[in-house]
């Protein structure tokens, strides 16, 4: 069988002029140029590593949610059940199906018969106790009081910056090697909750980038590869 590497993509643009009030003019009509250093970005429907380039993926696979555990600490606030239900809606752009699994698991009532999901965690560690257990395999890990952040190797973080963001994870899930773990967390719950605003909307998710990302107070974001990858040589 054949292969081809070439694809037909056809583009339509829908330009509308402001204040047009209805009113053809021929010399005013507006163009589109689709220029020689233009390019499409198109993921691949199937994965074997997380990374923010594919969100939601593999949360959503085969235009369905796919077996989704979400750990929140109790007692949410509107607001929060506000922010989280909006990275679900903008999820809800890739389905086609409403099937599949989503469960809600309170901080408390998280065990092993949670294990077999693809996780997303969410929570400050004084809130959620699973973002305690679950320091020692973060990249950027939490201090001894659960303050700050400490740095990675392949960033030195200091205060008050280090004190004063949020870090989204990204990795294979260290309870089930075949599903992903998805990590949301800060020191401080308004830091935290003013985030969830990237994975909300293509704007600010098509920021997003390799596996670890770091947002401050004022949104503004690092993006970083630490995932090893491995050669079987």
């Amino acid at each position: 069988m054949q292969i081809s590497n070439y694809m037909d993509i056809q583009i339509a643009f829908d330009l509308e002029q402001p204040n047009l009030n209805c009113q053809f003019r021929q010399e005013e009509m507006p163009w589109a140029i689709v220029t020689g250093d233009s390019y499409i970005y198109i993921p691949n429907n199937k994965v074997d590593f997380y990374k923010f380039d594919n969100y939601p993926q593999p949360f959503i696979s085969d235009k369905q949610v796919n077996n989704i555990g979400i750990v929140v600490p109790e007692n949410l606030s509107e607001k929060e059940l506000e922010g989280i239900s909006r990275i679900f809606s903008y999820m809800g752009n890739d389905m086609e199906y409403n099937n599949g699994e989503l469960t809600v698991i309170e901080e408390k009532n998280f065990s092993s018969k949670y294990h077999n999901m693809n996780l997303i965690v969410y929570g400050t560690p004084q809130r959620n106790k699973v973002i305690k257990e679950l320091n020692s395999k973060l990249w950027f890990k939490y201090n001894k009081n659960y303050s700050s952040f400490e740095g990675s190797e392949k960033l030195y973080l200091t205060e008050p910056y280090a004190s004063n963001i949020a870090s989204f994870q990204f990795d294979v899930s260290p309870y089930n090697k075949g599903r992903a773990i998805l990590v949301l967390t800060s020191p401080k719950d308004d830091i935290l909750l003013k985030s969830l605003m990237f994975l909300s909307t293509t704007k600010y998710s098509s920021k997003l980038s390799g596996d670890s990302v770091l947002i401050d107070t004022y949104g503004n974001i690092r993006t970083l590869s630490l995932k090893r990858k491995i050669i079987n040589l």
